[in-house]
């Protein structure tokens, strides 16, 4: 029973993570289930790339929908001929994914007459008629979702949510993005044709369990290093197709723990190295050149700057192992060091008239 316990303490962690990220399990084969009919499907479904175009039997497909602004129950792609379409993949569960709805209905209706934004799940349409009036989001919106979905999936499959897909007016796929991509000025940019630079949504698994660093094969196989522990601390920049993790694992045979956290902004790892101490926003004291790369609310965005790119651009991934038995307090002394050591900086508590301050400098 104890083992047991112990085993799901660890695999909590991960556990939560894949819910909040609204992990999806990839179709593999053609499924025309649902109330609609499939129509003139092909036999098998050739998943989309940028710089596809939409074929002609996906515009005339049958699609159903929820929460129209005319009431139809029964659409096609073919209903926005004419206008660029993001097509918003989510679940109804995934917060994040319902929270930017707003944000994209009022992008939409600014744009009204040019783009068409939908989202799309493959929720029955009971279950998302429900939803709507009774969630604060959503419950004034009059963004159409699509329902039931299985056809559209596979020709855009993905693993992880939000997925926006980016379809131009020519119907040609344009890229594929998170949700905090949409803005006023990457529609523009998508009418114009400016979507070459856009970073690329990319999808990648092998990090639940992956470290971050290995030892090549010639030095793993060296008789010295067979089954000791690789103890190490790193950082690097942003990591592709991963999102905001922070996914920690213990090896019981090799007697290390590995603390990890993935695409985090330099401000919340300093918070989590300093804990229940760390003071609030007000209180940060900010001795450096340039606050907005440190901390994303200091980032007005007023040049346009999607969020998607101010994480791409600024945050890092930090990761250590350390003995299995090292406490909390020990390996956040550890990170703490390792952020002030590598990026030269020197982020400190500080008190000064009786308050305590969170104190990041540059060094020379």
């Amino acid at each position: 029973m104890k083992q047991k316990l112990r085993l799901m303490a660890a695999l909590w962690p991960i556990l939560t993570l894949l819910t909040s990220m609204c992990l999806e399990a990839r179709a593999q084969s053609p499924d025309y289930s649902g109330a609609v009919p499939p129509g003139n499907l092909p036999d098998t479904i050739t998943p989309l790339q940028i710089g596809d175009t939409i074929p002609d039997y996906l515009w005339h497909l049958p699609i159903q929908v929820v929460n129209h602004p005319d009431q139809k129950e029964i659409i096609t792609l073919n209903d926005y001929k004419g206008k660029a379409i993001l097509l918003d993949f989510l679940f109804t569960g995934c917060k994040g994914c319902i929270a930017a709805l707003p944000v994209l209905e009022k992008i939409s209706l600014a744009f009204d007459s040019e783009v068409g934004i939908v989202a799309v799940t493959p929720e029955k349409r009971q279950r998302v008629t429900d939803f709507i009036p009774s969630n604060s989001y959503v419950n004034k919106s009059q963004l159409p979702f699509i329902v039931e979905d299985r056809i559209l999936k596979q020709h855009f499959p993905h693993l992880y949510i939000s997925h926006v897909v980016w379809i131009d007016v020519q119907g040609i796929v344009r890229a594929f993005t998170g949700t905090k991509h949409v803005t006023t000025r990457t529609i523009r940019e998508l009418q114009n044709g400016n979507t070459r630079n856009w970073p690329v949504k990319t999808e990648m698994t092998s990090f639940f369990n992956a470290p971050l660093v290995r030892l090549n094969p010639e030095a793993n196989s060296m008789r010295n290093n067979v089954g000791r522990p690789l103890y190490y601390s790193a950082i690097t920049g942003y990591t592709e197709g991963v999102g905001v993790l922070v996914p920690t694992k213990a090896d019981s045979l090799l007697g290390i723990k590995r603390i990890s956290f993935k695409n985090m902004p330099i401000i919340d790892l300093y918070r989590i190295a300093i804990g229940s101490e760390f003071p609030l926003r007000k209180q940060i004291c900010w001795e450096v050149e340039h606050p907005e790369r440190y901390a994303v609310w200091m980032a007005t965005l007023d040049s346009g700057q999607t969020l998607e790119e101010w994480y791409q651009q600024n945050s890092i991934c930090y990761e250590g192992t350390f003995p299995i038995a090292t406490d909390e307090e020990t390996w956040q002394a550890f990170l703490r060091a390792d952020l002030n050591r590598f990026l030269n900086l020197n982020g400190r508590l500080e008190h000064r008239e009786g308050e305590t301050y969170f104190v990041l400098s540059e060094l020379p």
